[in-house]
């Protein structure tokens, strides 16, 4: 089934890289959105997960959207090397 012309899983990844005092950080924001069941996310609602070591992030590994754009704007630019 699809929903305004997206299907029914759909699914970005926005990544970001750098380099800390700890060394190389690799981080990713996946933002979700699925209509029909597929891998236990709430349905019919944008859904975003955090995965990395960032400190800020720690203990919130769900965000809404609004709270990973800033993690958008930081990234701009970087890539996975």
């Amino acid at each position: 089934m699809d929903i305004d012309g997206f299907p029914s899983k759909s699914f970005i990844t926005v990544r970001g890289s750098g380099k800390t005092e700890d060394g190389d950080v690799r981080e990713f924001i996946a933002v979700e959105y699925q209509t029909e069941p597929i891998n236990g996310i709430p349905l019919n609602q944008v859904y975003v997960r955090y995965t990395g070591d960032d400190p800020r992030l720690a203990d919130r590994k769900v965000l809404k959207l609004a709270e990973a754009e800033q993690y958008f704007r930081e990234w701009q630019g970087t890539r996975w090397q």
